[in-house]
């Protein structure tokens, strides 16, 4: 998964904001994937769920789920200044994907372009499906 926009977040609102945004992610990714889940922050704004004991099905309803969420919810900069975030997802499932990590990871990679490339604030399988908008 990957923060859509985040560099405007730190360019607008400062890297204090950014954070901000950050811990309050990732606390909602740990709220979301409970059991059964590793989370964990990949890059700049790039996380990674591993998700044991859980069909492809279930992790995109879990993440459509996270979308709809973030929908809801504002963040707030401290000059006030309200705003949103989304993401964007690719997913991926062991054996179907991928049979290592290091497959499963480009899998999910390349399904996360494809959300990117498609605007955002949508969730791609690596089968090349568009899941959720």
């Amino acid at each position: 998964m990957d923060l859509d926009n985040f560099k405007e977040i730190n360019d607008r609102h400062g890297y204090n904001t950014g954070d901000m945004v950050m811990r309050q992610w990732g606390q909602l990714l740990r709220q979301t994937f409970r059991q059964n889940a590793v989370v964990a922050r990949w890059e700049s704004d790039e996380f990674v769920v591993a998700l044991s004991s859980m069909i492809k099905a279930d992790g995109i309803q879990r993440l459509t789920q996270l979308l709809a969420t973030l929908h809801h919810r504002q963040f707030v900069a401290p000059d006030q200044t309200q705003f949103r975030i989304t993401f964007s997802a690719g997913i991926a499932q062991y054996p179907d994907d991928g049979t290592d990590l290091h497959s499963l990871y480009q899998a999910a990679s390349e399904a996360l372009h494809q959300s990117k490339v498609a605007g955002c604030a949508c969730i791609f399988s690596a089968e090349g499906s568009r899941v959720s908008v």
